[in-house]
């Protein structure tokens, strides 16, 4: 029996590698299909509209309303601030509301009038008081709200009394939208108590 002897096999041809900083970054050569880098931009949410408004002051049967636009902050709690911010001008350290006008114990005022050099002034009336707290707001002669406003008060003083004051507030969701009652009538001292500020100091602002 004649025996075969199996011939080892030449290895096959490789093609010549590539020298290895051929597309290294950094010796001038593009690396290949490079990636676009990717940018992301963040966008800021849109600021909301300060809301507009109409207010009107009721004075009596006899008297004409007055009217005003509120441009900036014509929410409850705007105009909250703005009564309160005006009834504290007129309020005194010791001295509280009495029958809706404020009144200092008697020679106090004109003492420290006298001692700052400067001429004692009357105490204002409910009326200047809350037509005060608009006196940044345009002027209307009727009370027809724009169309890009969103509540409408109407602010009530009979008898010239802070103690009888009150707010009705309506609001409508969109331009040309129905108006629908928010609160009131309720009396300017609920009022202030539920929307305004809770005062930082122990002076408080008696409305009866």
């Amino acid at each position: 029996m004649a025996l075969t002897r199996q011939l080892p096999r030449p290895p096959l041809p490789t093609a010549p590698a590539a020298p290895a900083s051929a597309f290294a970054p950094g010796n001038g050569e593009p690396e290949p299909n490079p990636q676009p880098a990717r940018t992301t931009t963040q966008t800021s949410p849109k600021p909301t509209p300060s809301p507009i408004a109409v207010v009107s002051l009721l004075l009596g049967r006899r008297r004409e309303p007055r009217h005003w636009l509120i441009e900036a902050h014509g929410d409850p709690a705007g105009l909250a601030a703005r009564l309160q911010a005006s009834l504290a001008e007129g309020a005194t350290s010791s001295g509280p509301w009495a029958n809706g006008s404020a009144r200092a114990p008697a020679g106090a005022e004109a003492s420290a009038n006298a001692q700052a050099g400067a001429k004692p002034r009357a105490p204002s009336s409910p009326e200047q008081l809350l037509q005060r707290a608009f006196s940044d707001c345009t002027a209307l002669e009727r009370p027809d709200p724009p169309s890009e406003a969103s509540y409408r008060y109407r602010l009530s003083l009979p008898r010239g009394h802070l103690g009888w004051a009150s707010v009705a507030c309506w609001r409508r969701y969109g331009p040309g939208g129905a108006w629908q009652r928010r609160c009131g009538p309720m009396g300017l001292a609920p009022f202030l108590a539920h929307h305004g500020r809770r005062p930082t100091q122990s002076r408080s602002v008696h409305l009866y």
